[in-house]
């Protein structure tokens, strides 16, 4: 206790409450070109956070802002660091960038960038956006034309620095966007070898959702004095707007039964099914296509021009439902999204949080319907928190298990809102009645292996080639592998079904009867 309110002291904290905001962009004295590109953009005022920012940031000083997503945060730190930029001199071949901005997915690297791009022509600058799992012989290209700012990941800009395309040592502009988020994937250590390499003397800007011990000790060992500015509470807490509903499940059948009588009940209307594992999300989607749904998967083994094409089918209305993992539960802007589903329940209320914050954006309504099952993790407490905060009614069955005890049977629906008819038939359920058969000898191993760290490839991308064994470097360890190194939590969640034990028994027969071949071929010699 005493520790952490010694490193309260250390920051100067800024209440919203106590700040005279500006109510228009001309108040800052901003330069015409940037001016022009909110004209262009339909920008009329400046959003809080860029309101309580942007003079702090123009005066050279560290920064902590802590707001949430969608609150013009992006902004609030990229026109200063247009201003940062036109005051230093030009940059020279080999002297790396001016700006560096950290995010901890691609997904939002490039949103990032996309809000970079609308300054460029009209500043005369240049940024590059550098994240793993796309071609790094195009982003090296890239880098050698002298970017003023890098938008990266941590795992690819350290690959990049390794082997010389780009330098950090002149970075004087620094900003860790969603730092929270990337203290959450790991990511600590590739960010504490990137800022030991940066300029003494730079400006250091964190962004971050929550305030936790962790985020205060790296802006302790990383920011000089730095101003604290807050939008709201930096509690966690869950948009009001969104309706939050629970479906408690017994079974894996039971559980897609339900999802296709949801996706049926909300026919024509954008669908966000998030998932925990890249086979997962595989697996739903192509269920999901089997029976004629207009269903994508995006995860991480998919090359980023498919899933930048899933997206904008996925804006146009072309598609209704993209199954995800949490590599796009930030970063994704899609505005008309009515309903989110958590397929798989997330291990931490954080990103349940950010998971259904994917509706109800822009002030619009939106709802989440999350399928909780006896398998969850006990974050009852937590969710009962969030949705009390919100205004949302509590099912019964979650007080239960806040309680300690486990509700004998779970309720078909939690709420009246989800009051659909149930029309199961054979096919729902047939589909993943494999799963629950004993598991058969030749099944043990891959469970095993299942159970393991995947290894990286050099792209930064999780393999889902899990006999190997895992070989984790920071050079290479970026965003997406993040989904495939959760641990897991039983058995069950693993189990394979029928045709993958034949599959398996059939494949160990035939290496017996070669090996039995060979023997006899030895002896006949």
């Amino acid at each position: 206790m005493l520790k952490i309110m010694r490193l309260a002291r250390y920051f100067s904290a800024i209440p919203e409450s106590t700040i005279k905001t500006a109510s228009s962009f001309e108040q800052f004295n901003l330069p015409k070109y940037i001016l022009d590109v909110f004209k262009e953009a339909g920008y009329t005022e400046p959003t809080p956070i860029q309101a309580m920012t942007w003079p702090i940031i123009m005066k050279g000083k560290d920064l902590v802002g802590i707001a949430k997503t969608g609150s013009g945060k992006t902004m609030g730190f990229l026109v200063p660091s247009l201003l940062h930029i036109k005051s230093k001199p030009p940059v020279q071949r080999g002297d790396g960038p001016r700006v560096l901005v950290l995010s901890p997915t691609r997904e939002l690297a490039c949103q990032i960038g996309a809000e970079c791009e609308l300054f460029e022509q009209k500043s005369q600058t240049t940024s590059v956006c550098v994240y793993g799992g796309a071609n790094k012989w195009l982003q090296a290209r890239k880098l050698r034309l002298n970017p003023e700012t890098i938008i990266a990941t941590p795992g690819r800009l350290i690959d990049f620095i390794d082997s010389k395309e780009t330098t950090v040592k002149n970075v004087s502009y620094l900003v860790l966007d969603e730092a929270d988020r990337m203290l959450d994937m790991g990511f600590e250590p590739q960010i504490r070898e990137i800022l030991k390499t940066i300029r003494a003397d730079h400006q250091t800007l964190m962004f971050t959702a929550t305030w936790p011990k962790e985020i205060i000790g790296l802006a302790r060992d990383f920011l000089s004095t730095p101003e604290e500015i807050r939008i709201g509470s930096e509690d966690l807490t869950a948009n009001p707007d969104i309706e939050q509903t629970f479906e408690f499940i017994h079974s894996e059948s039971e559980k897609f039964s339900k999802l296709l009588e949801v996706c049926h009940h909300h026919k024509n209307e954008k669908i966000l099914i998030f998932c925990d594992t890249k086979m997962e999300c595989q697996r739903v989607a192509d269920k999901l296509k089997h029976r004629s749904i207009k269903a994508e998967e995006l995860h991480g083994d998919k090359e980023q021009y498919d899933r930048d094409l899933v997206m904008k089918s996925y804006k146009k209305g072309e598609i209704d439902i993209v199954v995800a993992t949490d590599v796009a539960s930030r970063g994704l802007d899609v505005k008309d999204i009515k309903l989110v589903i958590n397929y798989s329940m997330p291990r931490e209320t954080v990103s349940y949080v950010h998971r259904i914050g994917r509706t109800g954006r822009a002030g619009a309504k939106g709802k989440a319907l999350t399928f909780y099952s006896i398998e969850n993790p006990k974050i009852a407490k937590e969710l009962i928190k969030i949705l009390q905060t919100a205004g949302q009614p509590v099912p019964p069955e979650l007080k239960d298990y806040a309680g300690g005890s486990s509700p004998s049977s779970f309720s078909r629906s939690s709420t009246s809102s989800s009051n659909l008819k149930r029309s199961r038939s054979a096919d729902f359920s047939d589909e993943d009645s494999g799963r629950k058969s004993s598991r058969s000898r030749f099944s043990e191993e891959p469970i095993k292996r299942r159970a393991a760290k995947p290894q990286l490839d050099e792209e930064g991308e999780g393999e889902e080639e899990e006999t190997r064994k895992p070989k984790i470097s920071r050079a290479n360890f970026d965003e997406d592998e993040f989904e495939e190194r959760k641990p897991r939590r039983t058995r069950s969640r693993l189990s394979l079904n029928e045709e993958e034990d034949t599959q398996i028994g059939q494949e160990s027969s035939t290496k017996k009867r070669v090996s039995s071949y060979r023997r006899r071929e030895d002896e006949d010699e």
